[in-house]
Order: C-alpha cells, then structure tokens, then sequence
C-alpha cells in the first residue's frame, strides 16, 4: 500500500512539473528547443521507470514513504514558490541569448538554481523509495544535465551586462543549495 501512495505523490509532483514547464518557461530559439527536448524526453524516461519501480517497491516501510512524501514537499515547495514568486515566465535554460534581467529574489536570494533543485530533490526521492540502483543512475544523469545546463546559464550572465552584479551574487548563493550558517 505505502508503493501506492507514493506512486501517487510522484505522479502529482511530476505532473505539476510539467504543466507549469508548459506554462511558465519560454522557448525562444534553438539551443533552448534542444535543451527543453533533452529535459522532456529524459525526465519523461526517467520519470516512468521510476514509477515502475516505485509500483514494484512493494517492501517500503511506512517510515520511509513519510520521508520520501516529505522530500516531494520541500521539492514541490520550492518549485511552487520559484514560479509564483517570480510572477513573470522563465527563459528555458541554455538559451542562446542572454537574460534581459537579473532575477534575485524570492527563492533566488538563497539558490541560484531554485527550478534545478526541485528536480534534483524530486529525482532523489525516487531513489530513496525505491533503493533501486537504477533510480540512482537516472539521478546522476539529471545532475549532469542540471549542472551543464546552469553552467551555460552562468556563463551568459557572467559575459552579460550584469556581470558585476553575478559575480557578486555567486559568492553569497551556492548553485542548487542553500548556504548554509553556523
């Protein structure tokens, strides 16, 4: 029964992942029509052997699907916080041109890469459901697409008008996590 509720929480998560990528995410030349194609296609793959496995998880104890609905929380909690507290439609990563502003608000003034992180969050839980090595791989893939992808990212803002700005903002945010203070 507990493969059943998390089947369900992942379905939701995944599904609110990808009405607001229709939404919310503007596609404006080639390299992000490439870049969202190769996100689609591989979280899509991804996304339905991880439900196969998740269906077939049939030993997960109660306290593990706790854990694993928690961290779908936080991921769908920093989604949703991402989008709605931007209030305007993202570029889709790896686009060609640069960003017109630079958006530091909200989620931003604690991870450069808020959107990023709720995907790596919501692939781990997966993972962690299903203790299923494949699911770690499919992991790893999405932190190498993630992480080249926020690189390129990067790099355009480094080489933009904003530069300065950039610069300054890396030095106080970390990439897909929150800095954290002792």
């Amino acid at each position: 029964m507990n493969n059943i509720i998390f089947f369900i929480v992942y379905l939701i998560v995944f599904f609110v992942f990808s009405w607001a990528a229709a939404a919310y995410f503007i596609v404006n030349n080639k390299g992000a029509k490439r870049a969202k194609m190769l996100i689609s296609i591989s979280g899509l793959f991804f996304f339905l052997v991880n439900l196969y496995f998740i269906y077939m998880t049939v030993d997960a104890t109660f306290f593990r699907l706790l854990i694993c609905c928690a961290i779908e929380s936080i991921s769908l909690y920093i989604f949703t916080s991402t989008i709605y507290g931007k209030k305007s439609n993202f570029e889709f990563g790896n686009t060609d041109n640069t960003s017109k502003n630079l958006y530091i608000n909200g989620m931003y003034k604690r991870i450069r890469h808020p959107i990023y992180t709720s995907y790596i969050i919501h692939w781990i839980s997966a993972f962690m459901f299903t203790q299923n090595l494949i699911s770690f791989i499919f992991f790893l893939v999405m932190i190498v697409i993630y992480y080249t992808f926020s690189k390129k990212e990067e790099n355009l803002f480094l080489k933009s008008e904003f530069s300065n700005q950039y610069k300054e903002y890396q030095k106080h945010t970390y990439m897909f996590f929150p800095k954290i203070k002792i």
